[in-house]
């Protein structure tokens, strides 16, 4: 399960689901809630072979594109 806490803006879903996709990730559900100009994402997921992401070398890695592509929106 990846939880992300942010300021919502323009093209925050857009991105995540691009970095994800990029790293092969299989998004299975998101749970979305935006208040008062936050946003507290919720996203299922897994490897591409439907396997948990347990390795801490690819969950800091993932944890690294998505705060860089965060970054640039």
């Amino acid at each position: 399960m990846l939880d992300i806490e942010t300021e919502d803006r323009v093209g925050l879903l857009y991105v995540i689901s691009k970095t994800l996709s990029d790293l092969e990730i299989d998004l299975s559900l998101a749970k979305i809630i935006t208040e008062k100009g936050a946003a507290f994402d919720s996203f299922y997921i897994r490897n591409a072979d439907f396997t948990k992401i347990t390795s801490r070398q690819q969950q800091a890695e993932i944890e690294r594109l998505l705060r860089k592509a965060l970054e640039e929106i």
